[in-house]
């Protein structure tokens, strides 16, 4: 039983934890419909065949990403939700205490998983994205993000393993509030996890501005990325406030309970704003960097021209006779050149033309064999009788 300041109650257990489902639910529908929304528009925008489905493709990885954390966002609400039936929200000890650490224990170990794939595969993202300004950044990137990565696999190792024995998942033991210092832990892990995130997407910002992208374009792409950063550091610190006090307070299934919106907030809030970025083509940045530094569709450009220039170019003239009887007189002739100009030695064409004049007495006749790679640069033709 929750009580105010003059003993009266204001909410019991069952409330708290109606509260806890009520949040959880209700701000998962609109997160998961985000995912699919942006994950169908920029199918829909041909952002995906404008790229190569390759590991360097940074649209590969934003739909990993965002599918990946979608999963693990739900599996563990569906979690805190079944948690509540084991006392979660109680300002004392819950009853069912055993299932309640059990159950606390897969929680805190399925955010850990969460983070480190939202970091792994966001990281990878943009490092394709650095990538577009050269090969070397893109390198950089993919080594600080698997740093990054290694981090956070040893800290689920920790998580998993953090008691010895047959009751590894044990929070409360050896008559101490935990088998080992949780509060360093989570304060440690919680340091990395906001710098490494503004590390990860501050670093794109600097690589917007230094693009060719129009202004607006730039504005609202530094925008959405900010907002990102703020939200994920509002809500990352506010999870680190309670997760360090939790096992130091008597009411700690209280403060898990507030411990689990935090966590939430930062599971689906931070991917939110990204989401609402990129459905509104604010974070498009694949498409406008590609064209505006660099991308594939530039790359190919550029290789298709180094091999056209490779290639044995002549300037040649080719001489048309064009002769046919006239109707009481003598035969008459006609002689003209046509020159074509920069042909790239590659493929022969023989063109074949037949005309016949309107009196039906002139027959214009021509074979005309050319060598070409792809387009003729240029025509003309002269004649002369």
């Amino acid at each position: 039983m929750i009580t105010g300041s003059d003993g009266r109650p204001i909410l019991d257990a069952k409330h708290q934890a109606a509260i806890v489902v009520i949040f959880v639910v209700t701000f998962l529908c609109p997160a998961t419909i985000l995912v699919f929304a942006t994950i169908y528009v920029r199918l829909r925008a041909g952002v995906s065949q404008a790229w190569t489905w390759k590991w360097t493709n940074p649209v590969l990885w934003d739909f990993i990403s965002l599918g990946t954390m979608l999963l693990f966002t739900i599996a563990w609400s569906i979690l805190v939700c079944v948690q509540t039936q084991s006392g979660l929200g109680t300002a004392s000890k819950p009853r069912d205490f055993d299932n309640f650490e059990k159950e606390e224990y897969a929680v805190e170990l399925l955010y850990v998983l969460a983070i480190l794939s939202w970091k792994g595969l966001n990281g990878l993202s943009n490092a394709q994205i650095f990538g577009l300004v050269g090969e070397r950044r893109r390198k950089q990137a993919t080594v600080a993000t698997a740093i990054i990565a290694t981090v956070f696999l040893a800290a689920i190792f920790a998580s998993a393993f953090q008691c010895d024995g047959s009751k590894f998942w044990s929070i409360v033991g050896r008559g101490r509030a935990s088998c080992f210092d949780r509060t360093a832990f989570w304060s440690t892990l919680g340091g990395i996890d906001i710098a490494s995130d503004i590390l990860i997407h501050g670093l794109l910002i600097p690589t917007i501005l230094t693009s060719k992208m129009k202004w607006d374009q730039k504005q609202g792409a530094v925008i959405i990325i900010a907002l990102y950063v703020l939200v994920y550091v509002t809500t990352a610190s506010v999870r680190l406030v309670f997760v360090t006090q939790l096992w130091s307070r008597p009411d700690f299934a209280l403060t898990a309970a507030k411990k689990d919106i935090a966590t939430f907030s930062q599971l689906v809030f931070p991917m939110s704003v990204l989401c609402m970025g990129k459905v509104s083509r604010h974070l498009d940045l694949e498409s406008y960097l590609s064209s505006s530094i660099g991308g594939p569709s530039r790359r190919r450009s550029s290789s298709v021209a180094k091999q056209c220039a490779k290639l044995p170019r002549h300037s040649r003239e080719i001489t048309t006779h064009v002769s046919g009887p006239s109707s009481g007189s003598r035969g008459t002739e006609s002689w003209g050149t046509e020159t074509i100009e920069e042909v790239p030695l590659r493929k022969q064409m023989i063109m074949n033309r037949q005309s016949e004049h309107a009196n039906g007495e002139l027959e214009l006749s021509e074979h005309i064999t050319v060598q070409h790679d792809i387009e003729v640069q240029s025509m003309h033709t002269t004649s002369g009788e």
